[in-house]
């Protein structure tokens, strides 16, 4: 029956399945091929990556020929319109071999951008098409693709004509029973994929690139889309809420932490209080190794060697992530990474503190500044909810959030240069200037926070500015945003409230990260300055810290007292058993100790592993409890303190 089924009604169905399995071999093989050096080549593993790579093609399949499946199996027998029969399946059978072909170029350039398949960045970035369409117009010439694509349709189209489309297209031939056996069976396979078949099923591999071979993208993609979040307890190990709290406590007890069990909060205290402005800049991709100072040969970065040399500077602190939210979160929460979706886009619980519930009550004026609209990553909505005055370039394209503070756009004339990402460096900076200005006059104390914006693909800035050419390269973005911080730096030092101004400069993550190994840990590596503070001499601080402990570094550098509890620590103060890294990537969540990395995973999965420096590899070596016992409470604790289920 089935013979006679594939041989009738389901010709047509049965080509674009062979094309599109055709099509997904290509691709794997074409990216196979970028990381022929880098993966594990073994006999069996190949096997796993072609083998079970075809098995999420299969259900990568199972959904894009969904609809002609049904059109075909529900089809009356007794309708006698054969022509709109056969318009409806070519008109699909185009759409579909036009997606295949698309999505087979755009698995190359997510994979250049990401070194993965498509992953929850991919799910992310459709809530903003104009900045990503833009972004991938300026920076991949998105029109060649997409005329690259329509040729490849036409000659599919032509070697189809060849051999007859219109024979391939017949009217309903077989029962209406053999047909909705037919879709049935579809069904319960396509059951036994949703229920059965895990994305995750794909990651038996130590070598991250096999695992992201064998799978397949637009499985990936709704398999993203369906988990954007799940509750932590459900997904990853966890122990007794009260031990965690109070291994948390024993790790924070100290003569000026105190702790309120009853609201399962900590909270610091300090003595003091001092109020000298404070200017945060979180600069964009701004891996580390670009920095003079780490040994890059390439004077990308004189001003910001400079600033280091002159400032206290961190010379061994991590990100918490590999996107811009989880540096923003990171900085303005204080606290490790939670799987999945970023603080940014998640129900917190309500009168969360954040740093800058220290800020206004000591009555400082808070404002957010993003080269771009604030809308992207719910930016706007987030740091508004927070307290600040959102300083952007408003487009009026993203839809608006509750507003609790006002927001600023960018005037006309304040805008010299600006791509799909928002206006230059130098015209953020020139802003800051003027708003610290006013802020200055009106008398009162202000925390500016600043996001660059430059060093950020298609990397395109001002002509005439730095002598690095061609423009829309990564190293020239990172030497104009140096150039841009020069200007900047070099224009504050003549204001009249400069000398009462403290200076952060970090980075909200680093310019890559993906590598054959589960954590590509050196791409977590930034650097952190804290400048011209009256209190603080030049120096270097080689202890290991995490980007969450900038803050509570600063407050306890001015000796704030503040009642919310920041998971960061004054590093300062920190004890040698006390240095530690918090590293995750979208379902990961590590935890670094003296080059020793813990990393909880979905499914209560944990493994540690030996870092290795000098090549960035990780060594799986034997589990330690009572790491593991550490990493689970920081974990769980941050997402029963902050998620709001």
């Amino acid at each position: 029956m089935f013979f006679n089924l594939f041989n009738h009604s389901y010709k047509i169905t049965v080509s674009l399945a062979i094309f599109f399995l055709i099509v997904s071999l290509i691709t794997r093989i074409g990216l196979f091929w970028l990381v022929i050096d880098q993966i594990d080549i073994g006999f069996l593993e190949l096997i796993r990556i072609f083998g079970m790579g075809f098995v999420f093609d299969l259900g990568s399949l199972l959904i894009l020929i969904c609809p002609l499946v049904v059109l075909i199996s529900c089809w009356p027998n007794s309708w006698r319109y054969p022509k709109v029969y056969a318009i409806l399946q070519i008109i699909y059978s185009l759409v579909f071999v036009f997606i295949t072909l698309l999505v087979a170029i755009i698995e190359f350039v997510f994979w250049d951008e990401f070194n993965s398949r498509f992953d929850f960045h991919s799910v992310d970035y459709l809530e903003y098409p104009y900045e990503v369409v833009n972004y991938f117009n300026e920076y991949y010439s998105l029109f060649i693709y997409i005329l690259a694509v329509f040729i490849l349709v036409v000659i599919v189209l032509l070697i189809v004509k060849r051999i007859g489309i219109m024979k391939m297209i017949d009217p309903p031939n077989t029962t209406s029973k053999g047909r909705m056996l037919l879709l049935g069976s579809w069904f319960i396979i396509s059951l036994f994929y949703l229920f059965v078949i895990n994305n995750t099923m794909a990651e038996t591999s130590w070598n991250r690139y096999n695992n992201e071979l064998t799978k397949a993208g637009i499985y990936a993609f709704f398999s993203h889309f369906y988990f954007t979040e799940v509750p932590f307890e459900e997904e990853y190990m966890t122990i007794n809420s009260t031990d965690a709290l109070a291994h948390i406590e024993d790790i924070y007890r100290k003569p000026d932490i105190i702790i309120d069990q009853e609201t399962n909060a900590l909270y610091q205290s300090n003595e003091n209080d001092k109020r000298p402005n404070v200017i945060l800049i979180c600069m964009e991709s701004l891996s580390a190794d670009y920095m003079s100072i780490f040994g890059n040969p390439k004077k990308l970065t004189p001003t910001l060697d400079s600033l280091a040399d002159n400032g206290v500077f961190f010379t061994n602190m991590f990100a918490t992530g590999t996107r811009t939210i989880r540096g923003l979160e990171a900085i303005t929460l204080s606290k490790p990474p939670t799987p999945y979706r970023s603080m940014l886009k998640r129900t917190l619980k309500p009168n969360l503190g954040s740093i800058n519930t220290a800020f206004q009550e000591r009555g400082y004026s808070s404002h957010f500044f993003c080269g771009g609209d604030a809308y992207f990553d719910e930016m706007e909505s987030f740091f508004s909810k927070i307290g600040f005055t959102i300083v952007h370039r408003d487009r009026g394209f993203g839809k608006k959030r509750d507003q609790h503070t006002k927001t600023i756009n960018f005037g006309a004339d304040e805008i010299t240069f600006e791509n799909s990402w928002g206006v230059s460096d130098e015209d953020v900076y020139r802003k800051v200037l003027k708003e610290s200005d006013r802020q200055f006059h009106k008398g009162s104390s202000f925390f500016n926070f600043i996001l660059s914006n430059s060093n950020h693909k298609p990397y395109t800035y001002p002509e005439g500015k730095i002598d690095l050419s061609p423009n829309g390269t990564r190293l020239g973005a990172v030497a104009y945003s140096d150039y841009a911080l020069h200007q900047f730096m070099k224009t504050a030092r003549t204001k009249p409230w400069y000398a009462n101004t403290i200076f952060i400069f970090i980075s909200d993550h680093c310019a890559v990260n993906g590598n054959q190994w589960a954590m590509d840990v050196q791409n977590y590596h930034i650097p952190a300055i804290i400048y011209n503070h009256p209190n603080l001499k030049p120096e270097r601080i080689d202890k290991l810290c995490s980007q969450i402990d900038i803050m509570p570094t600063l407050f306890g550098s001015l000796h704030w007292k503040y009642d919310k509890f920041y998971f960061g620590k004054d590093i300062f103060k920190m004890e040698e058993d006390e240095e530690r890294a918090f590293i995750g990537s979208y379902r990961k969540l590590g935890l670094m100790k003296e080059k020793k990395v813990l990393l909880l995973d979905q499914e209560k999965q944990s493994n540690l592993y030996q870092w290795n420096p000098k090549d960035n590899g990780l060594t799986k070596i034997t589990l330690d409890t009572l790491l593991l016992k550490e990493t689970i409470s920081y974990y769980q604790l941050a997402d029963s303190l902050f998620i709001s289920h």
